[in-house]
């Protein structure tokens, strides 16, 4: 056999190996890909989860949240402070999910879950207040993004 023949070969069998390589790779990162975007809205969910458990399973916050609803002003100031913290803390999770979303690891219909839960906050008088006191410390389009929703939320 030629050796000029043999490197055509060889070059082939290189290409080929190359080319196999490149689609094992491109199928790894897709899977990849996919294994953190379901991490990234299951810790979404598990925040949600977690919130919720804390929240009916302490009376105290329990009862907190329906005196808010009356107005935030209405509250003591340590009961203020408590729900600012809550407040700001819950925002700060939905930002995230925010930033997910823009970045694309969670799904627009996942997303759509995730402002619906914003929308709730501002059913009652206190989820604009509480808004309005925080609202400077998110990120510029995370708050035009809440201003529309609360905009559009009907008070109680």
């Amino acid at each position: 056999m030629d050796w000029v023949v043999i490197n055509a070969l060889a070059q082939v069998v290189a290409a080929v190996g190359v080319i196999v390589t490149l689609i094992y790779v491109a199928i790894q990162i897709r899977q990849n890909t996919r294994a953190i975007r379901r991490s990234a809205f299951q810790d979404l969910l598990n925040y949600i989860t977690n919130v919720n458990l804390l929240l009916t399973s302490d009376r105290s916050l329990c009862e907190l949240s329906i005196r808010a609803r009356s107005g935030f002003a209405t509250l003591d100031e340590a009961d203020q402070i408590r729900l600012l913290v809550w407040f700001g803390t819950v925002f700060r999770h939905y930002q995230n999910a925010h930033a997910l979303y823009r970045d694309g690891l969670i799904s627009p219909l996942q997303w759509e879950d995730m402002l619906r839960p914003i929308e709730r906050h501002f059913r009652y008088r206190s989820g604009h207040d509480m808004w309005a006191i925080v609202r400077e410390s998110f990120a510029a389009d995370f708050r035009t993004l809440v201003d529309a929703r609360a905009v559009a939320s009907p008070r109680a």
